[in-house]
């Protein structure tokens, strides 16, 4: 039997971000033999939505992320003033450009789509079923 070989960041307790779940924890370790070769996998807990997910901890590093510092959030809130890009009118140009920006994870990213949608909501009234679920 073949074992994978995984270089693990995070600890058991550790807080994580996830793009698609939010804050959550690091709860364990296990290990699954799949397919004749043995596998590590990181079991993730995120409390708001009462989910328990395991990713191959291999993927970890590319899935998840540390939350961000005090300082950090400070000067992101500082570049987000400065951002300014408008949403395209196409709702399937757009859907498909917010979700990229949703699934890297990274901060300026979801506030572009967040205030994007919030903007596009305050001129037509309502939001598009696609739309609201990206906005949720």
């Amino acid at each position: 039997m073949r074992k994978e070989r995984a270089s693990i960041k995070y600890e058991i307790g550790d807080t994580i971000y996830h793009p698609q779940h939010g804050i959550g924890t690091v709860r364990d370790y296990d290990k699954k033999e799949l397919l004749g070769s043995e596998y590590k996998f990181a079991i993730l807990f995120f409390p708001r939505e009462e989910l328990q997910i395991s990713l191959p901890a291999k993927k970890l590093d590319d899935t998840v992320r540390e939350p961000l510092s005090e300082s950090k959030a400070r000067e992101l809130l500082g570049e987000m003033s400065e951002v300014q890009e408008s949403l395209s009118k196409s709702w399937k140009i757009r859907s498909r450009k917010n979700q990229e920006r949703l699934a890297s994870g990274d901060p300026l990213q979801l506030y572009q789509v967040y205030r994007g949608l919030l903007e596009l909501r305050s001129q037509k009234g309502s939001l598009n079923n696609s739309d609201r679920k990206q906005l949720a």
